[in-house]
């Protein structure tokens, strides 16, 4: 008895031997297999003017489609890239080529998800936009160039609550200077920081990301935002909540110092509504040239002054409208607004 089950136990060690080295032998011809029929990106028609042609000549795909720039070569479902007519998810190179038969664009998949590089290209070859794609989503660092082929952003992305956030952005000016940065600081919140191309500040805002629309940043304004001159002197601070000015106090500044001082009206600010107080001040001085308070709706109670500081007038109007530089109050809002929105 001993003796058969000694024999049958050497006969299953035996199959499962066997069954191993079955299973290494399929698994190595697979392997051979792939490796004779894989595709090199540089066997691709075109694939030689691409700026970054050393870069990705050596990648190797299981098979490449092609598509013209506008068209779709895949059925997506579930999220899934199927090609047309087949029913098994993409593995391999998608190739867009625009009208004129040059690359626009190489992007891997790998079981119907991007995954891989994905890469746009200007027509004259110089790359456009460089990826690294994990499951459809981009992540990591993402570089963006000008035809001219010099950078123009470089950002990186991470998973933030189950969507791609930035982590952190710097956009530059053809020459090669900061333009501006991004930098997340808890979650969607994040600082923004404009140059102008003397090195000097343009503003910094303070935002939230704002990704409700696939494929889409918005940064809505949340907190203070402090906008500059050329010239370096501070030219406004501003605050919003949700992108919205109306109800928060607001200030403008002439030649660097300020001059007016308000709480909002309207949502956004080049409307030039005020309400609750609004302050004036002489120019290149601190002291006070009119100071007016919101006594209720649309009544004002105000109090203009000499430079002197000494009381000129004083006054109730329900239909008082402070009186403003306008040349400088408009073309002060002007700049603001241009530089912030």
């Amino acid at each position: 008895m001993g003796l058969v089950v000694y024999l049958v136990e050497v006969k299953e060690i035996k199959e499962v031997i066997l069954n191993k080295k079955f299973f290494l032998f399929i698994l190595l011809f697979f392997n051979i297999y792939l490796s004779l029929y894989a595709i090199k990106i540089s066997e691709i028609e075109g694939t030689k003017i691409l700026s970054n042609y050393d870069e990705i000549k050596d990648i190797e795909v299981e098979r490449v489609f092609e598509k013209k720039t506008g068209t779709s070569v895949f059925n997506r479902v579930n999220g899934l890239a199927y090609p047309k007519n087949e029913n098994k998810m993409f593995s391999g190179l998608l190739v867009s080529r625009s009208k004129g038969n040059t690359i626009v664009g190489l992007y891997q998949y790998k079981n119907g998800k991007g995954n891989g590089i994905g890469n746009d290209y200007y027509e004259n070859g110089n790359l456009k936009s460089k990826s690294k794609m994990i499951d459809d989503e981009t992540q990591g660092e993402v570089l963006f160039y000008y035809p001219s082929g010099r950078l123009e952003r470089i950002g990186y992305y991470k998973k933030y609550n189950g969507i791609e956030i930035e982590e952190k952005d710097t956009e530059y000016y053809e020459n090669g200077k900061i333009k501006s940065t991004l930098k997340a600081k808890d979650g969607l919140n994040a600082e923004m920081i404009g140059y102008y191309e003397n090195g000097n500040k343009s503003y910094v805002m303070n935002v939230i990301q704002d990704y409700s629309v696939k494929g889409k940043i918005n940064y809505l304004k949340n907190g203070e935002s402090i906008a500059y001159e050329k010239n370096g002197n501070l030219w406004g601070i501003l605050n919003f909540k949700n992108n919205s000015a109306y109800g928060l106090p607001q200030k403008l500044f002439k030649n660097g110092k300020l001059k007016y001082e308000f709480i909002s009206a309207a949502e956004v600010g080049e409307k030039l509504e005020t309400m609750t107080y609004f302050k004036e001040y002489f120019d290149k001085s601190d002291k006070l040239k009119l100071d007016c308070d919101e006594v209720s709706s649309g009544e004002w109670h105000c109090k203009e002054y000499k430079k002197d500081g000494t009381l000129k007038n004083e006054f109730t109007s329900p239909t008082y409208k402070p009186k403003k530089d306008n040349s400088f109050w408009i073309n002060a809002f002007l700049g603001i607004w241009n530089i912030l929105f």
